[in-house]
């Protein structure tokens, strides 16, 4: 493995190199390393290298580091704060763009509830990068939202993500990255190998076997994985522990890291492989799981049930298994869920075991705190989820831990707020339905006509009016689609629909 610091002499040896993959190398090892005036050893370098990706890597590097060295400013001139804060509101993506970039440039934290709400509705790639690296600025305060990227189907994100969890160096970060050490995506891919690269040989020797000891069949997995794709002097002693693993998918994927290992020409692999298949070639795996050597297709089962399914590997098994303890129809041990998700990493598995606790028979007294903590969830299909779980148990009166959720960054969240909270306490929701309404968010607007068609209340035809005329045309139809449902059983929202239709005419 290539070790995380190295002399200055061996670096600047290797950018020398006639090979553009040493060079690359060579560059990457230069950013990490102790070295003081590595930024001007890369402005020397980029004059004289060839490759366009190498000095692109180059540019990417020197501007981050000179980023990383800039002094926080943290008394910037109000007038720029405000000029920004309006930046954030504008139509213009490039203007929206440019802020995005000062914020992450100046360090500016106070801006990241705005930024994020940004994204949350325009998904865009650019805006989801430049989140990352201003969640950074506060270490692993934001991990775990950080660690959320990771399931983001761009490439960039991911990478960017890896990055900043390889900044981040505890245990479950590194653990999180070696899943994406094989994976589909030569960007990400390489990105995660480098990060474990960077750990030289005895800390990575250190991880990974925290890693193969975990009582949590995920992290053997990826070890499995991921000490098939890097050169770790001691991986094949550490496939060979996990080959006796008693969860299969590990086993597996110790045997294919072995064969891999082997067929690149690694002896102590080959070694381990043959002293396997000598001792016992039929019996290791009692789960037909050895088959594999003699040519035999071991078909996977397509169904489980119970509670049992809740420890798959396999997502949808899990996600199976929620639905059918809901469908019980002699209740569910609230415990189950609790207890499972204690354990759970996908989101969209706590999601459901979030709301399944809603619908279950159990006791709101157990139930309730659980769910009040993942109203603090850092992913928002959770906390939305919570918020649902909640209402379905709790009388409207009593419903006073949701105050907070309408103030939430996700429209989802105060959405379903607003939706649990409307019949009781009108001041406070109307309050969060107008900020909905109001907001330059096309998004926040839709949820606004969304809650007014749930609640159908003839009190809301004056909101109803400011949103059919929005100057997003998504809302002013969604909004008109609405009212024309409502307005067979609601007069003032026949009213409403009649006077917008006249306006529309009028101005023809």
């Amino acid at each position: 493995m290539r070790a995380m610091k190295r002399s200055l002499q061996d670096i600047m040896f290797d950018i020398k190199s006639h090979d553009a993959d040493i060079r690359r190398f060579a560059v990457r090892d230069l950013c990490v390393s102790d070295i003081p005036d590595k930024v001007r050893i890369l402005e020397d370098f980029l004059v004289a290298e060839t490759d366009i990706q190498i000095k692109y890597e180059i540019r990417k590097s020197i501007n981050e580091l000179q980023s990383l060295n800039r002094p926080v400013k943290k008394n910037l001139d109000s007038e720029n704060l405000r000029n920004l804060d309006r930046a954030f509101q504008a139509t213009d993506p490039e203007i929206v763009n440019r802020a995005y970039i000062y914020a992450v440039k100046h360090r500016l934290e106070e801006f990241l509830p705005e930024m994020l709400l940004i994204e949350s509705y325009t998904q865009d790639t650019f805006h989801k990068v430049c989140n990352i690296r201003l969640l950074l600025v506060s270490g692993d305060k934001h991990f775990d939202h950080i660690l959320g990227y990771l399931e983001d189907p761009e490439p960039r994100v991911i990478s960017t993500a890896i990055e900043a969890l390889e900044i981040i160096g505890n245990t479950q970060a590194l653990a999180s990255i070696t899943q994406f050490s094989g994976h589909e995506h030569n960007r990400v891919r390489a990105t995660a190998i480098k990060a474990l690269h960077n750990l030289g040989d005895a800390r990575s020797f250190a991880f990974f076997t925290r890693m193969v000891q975990s009582p949590h069949s995920a992290f053997r997995d990826s070890a499995a994985f991921a000490l098939a794709q890097i050169n770790l002097e001691q991986g094949p002693q550490l496939l060979a522990i996990l080959l006796m693993d008693e969860v299969e998918s590990v086993r597996v994927k110790a045997l294919r890291g072995l064969e891999k290992l082997a067929d690149e020409g690694n002896g102590r692999a080959r070694e381990i492989l043959e002293n396997v298949e000598k001792q016992n070639p039929f019996g290791l795996w009692p789960d037909k799981i050895f088959h594999k050597f003699q040519g035999i297709k071991v078909e996977v089962p397509i169904k489980k049930e119970g509670p049992a399914a809740l420890d798959s590997d396999i997502q949808e098994f899990r996600m199976s298994a929620v639905q059918s303890l809901v469908e019980q129809e002699d209740g569910t041990d609230p415990s189950i869920i609790i207890n499972r998700l204690k354990l759970e990493k996908d989101y969209k598995v706590i999601a459901a075991l979030v709301v399944s606790l809603g619908r279950i028979k159990g006791d709101p007294k157990i139930i309730v705190p659980v769910l009040e903590k993942y109203l603090s969830h850092h992913n928002d299909r959770v906390r939305a989820n919570a918020v649902e779980a909640i209402t379905c148990i709790v009388p409207p009166a009593n419903r006073q831990i949701l105050f907070r959720c309408l103030d939430d960054t996700s429209n989802r969240v105060v959405g379903n707020a607003i939706l649990a909270l409307y019949k009781v306490f009108r001041k406070k929701t109307d309050a969060a339905l107008n900020r909905l309404a109001d907001s330059p968010h096309k998004l926040n607007n839709l949820t606004a006509a969304f809650c007014i068609g749930e609640l159908a209340d003839h009190n809301l035809h004056i909101l109803a009016t400011k949103l059919l005329r929005n100057r997003h045309p998504e809302v002013r139809e969604k909004t008109e689609t609405i009212l024309k449902i409502l307005e067979k059983d609601i007069p003032a929202f026949r009213t409403t629909l009649e006077n917008y239709k006249k306006e529309k005419e009028a101005f023809a």
